[in-house]
């Protein structure tokens, strides 16, 4: 699968042409998750001298006053707004770190986080109604609920052992599963389970708690069951691995389901005509939020359209881990409890607490949007930390050190406490346009 961002059209500040001359419709390079919000709205009727932000979103936003880039232990050094004040204290309030305290899948630690994050998602309605309906998750794993030649099946079970990380490429993912992974990764038998499985071992050498493989599979295939247009992309495994550390089989695949289906646009991990449109919207958005808060990274030179830089600027490695961090939502990328802060904000943002969301109705359409802003507040305090690093550092090191190393490096040391500053400073940045995506 090939994924990336492509340049717009002219120039990045005329949202006029992201709009056929002739048609007044989209041109074909941009993808928008509802039609109806570009053909007829107000905003599609000014985009005479409209950013893409206001020509997508609108302009009646509330946002809180530019903020510098935060010193390296990110403290916000801007005059924060009584909205940002109301997030600052809701993070500290919500965001505790006694829920991240897990360090085993499914120990207590893990559980009670699991039951918040169900819950906080509509999850639990969400298998509650099911079931008002006769439909349970076994009805998804029946034998034909899913076609296993199908392109989908076989790219899960590719997918299975490359979700089950190495300890040389996560430490803390592999030691938090270690006791749900079999003793080896060999071939499965002809009656589908491992023989290491047979005998309850576990590759950390103890008893094997359950087999993170072997359910992965099953919630992935109902997934795909439940919703065959949406069918299966990478990603959804990274997400469906971690619920299940978090909670029983069942309850993972509800939450699953709530995610691709609820709280993000349900085109996020669609295949063609439309591959991704919630993804490459995403991207989109996070590019104007990226120079909207570093203006200094903007690049100095216009390039055509389709024309990629060649200069290997911060901006442009940035750019090139969009699908790896939005995706899976930092799997395997954050330290592990970093992610689980993260994750837990995804979840726990409301957006009746963000700037930009005028009424309950507009907030319960918005509900996805709350949970990117999280994850776009992820991103701009990795690159603030990344820029301060860079400013630190001595030529000789700035020049020995990638921008992609920089970046990497940055995303494997932010510690929790530096993720909460960030969100603090730039939740209400990023919130206006995603909560009014839909």
């Amino acid at each position: 699968m090939k994924i990336h961002n492509t340049r717009i059209r002219g120039s990045d500040s005329d949202a006029a042409s992201f709009l056929s001359p002739k048609s007044g419709n989209p041109s074909g390079d941009v993808v928008v998750v509802d039609n109806d919000d570009v053909k007829g709205s107000p905003a599609a009727a000014n985009t005479e001298n409209g950013s893409l932000w206001t020509w997508a979103f609108g302009s009646a936003t509330t946002v809180s006053p530019r903020a510098s880039i935060p010193a390296f232990n990110f403290k916000p050094s801007f005059q924060q707004t009584s909205r940002s004040d109301d997030i600052n204290s809701w993070l500290h309030s919500t965001i505790d770190e006694a829920h991240m305290a897990t360090k085993r899948a499914r120990d207590p630690a893990a559980l009670e986080l699991g039951k918040r994050w169900m819950k906080a998602s509509g999850a639990s309605r969400k298998k509650i109604e099911a079931a008002k309906l006769g439909i349970a998750y076994a009805s998804y794993l029946v034998p034909g609920a899913t076609d296993p030649s199908s392109r989908d099946s076989r790219q899960i079970d590719k997918d299975i052992d490359r979700t089950c990380l190495s300890g040389d490429v996560h430490q803390g993912l592999h030691e938090f599963f270690k006791d749900a992974i079999p003793a080896s990764f060999g071939l499965d038998s002809p009656d589908g389970k491992c023989a290491e499985s047979k005998q309850g071992l576990s590759k950390g050498g103890g008893k094997l708690k359950f087999d993170v493989r072997k359910e992965l599979r099953n919630i992935l295939g109902a997934a795909v069951a439940r919703n065959p247009g949406l069918g299966y992309t990478q990603g959804m495994n990274y997400i469906g691995c971690m619920f299940l550390g978090l909670m029983q089989e069942e309850d993972a695949f509800w939450t699953l389901c709530a995610v691709i289906e609820d709280i993000r646009p349900r085109d996020y991990y669609s295949p063609s005509p439309r591959t991704l449109g919630g993804y490459h919207l995403d991207a989109h958005i996070l590019d104007d939020a990226v120079l909207d808060v570093f203006p200094s990274l903007r690049p100095t030179e216009k390039k055509s359209y389709g024309e990629i830089e060649t200069d290997p600027s911060l901006l442009t490695a940035l750019k090139l881990y969009y699908p790896r961090w939005l995706l899976p939502m930092f799997y395997s990328e954050l330290r592990l409890d970093t992610m689980l802060m993260l994750w837990d904000a995804f979840f726990s943002t409301s957006p009746m607490l963000l700037p930009g969301t005028p009424s309950k109705h507009d907030a319960l359409r918005s509900r996805s949007g709350a949970g990117e802003a999280a994850l776009f507040g992820g991103i701009l305090s990795i690159l603030a930390k990344a820029i301060e690093v860079r400013k630190l550092q001595t030529p000789e090191e700035a020049e020995n050190t990638s921008p992609f190393a920089l970046l990497r490096n940055t995303t494997k040391t932010l510690t929790p406490e530096e993720l909460k500053a960030g969100l603090a400073a730039y939740l209400p940045r990023v919130s206006p346009p995603l909560l009014r995506r839909r």
